[in-house]
């Protein structure tokens, strides 16, 4: 009888070991998808930084290109204007 009630005991004891891994383990588990949902975030926070970044690269090159056209064309004018002279 003893024996039996050890057991029932120990059978016990062993379910709510079991019952609390299985908790901690659903815990990691969702901690993880939410902390990969995090790093997915700031993946995509970062790729939309250097997209607007690249985009403002452009447009920065794009403006030097015709600002260097307009000064060109102003020194050629100026250059012509001091020949006429």
């Amino acid at each position: 009888a003893a024996a039996e009630r050890l057991r029932s005991i120990d059978d016990a004891f062993r379910k709510q070991l079991e019952a609390a891994q299985h908790s901690h383990k659903d815990q990691i588990e969702q901690l993880q998808i939410e902390k990969q949902e995090e790093i997915n975030q700031a993946n995509q926070r970062v790729f939309d930084v250097e997209d607007e970044m690249r985009q403002l690269l452009i447009e920065m090159e794009n403006n030097k290109k015709t600002t260097e056209a307009k000064i060109k064309k102003f020194s050629k004018a100026f250059s012509d204007l001091q020949h006429n002279l």
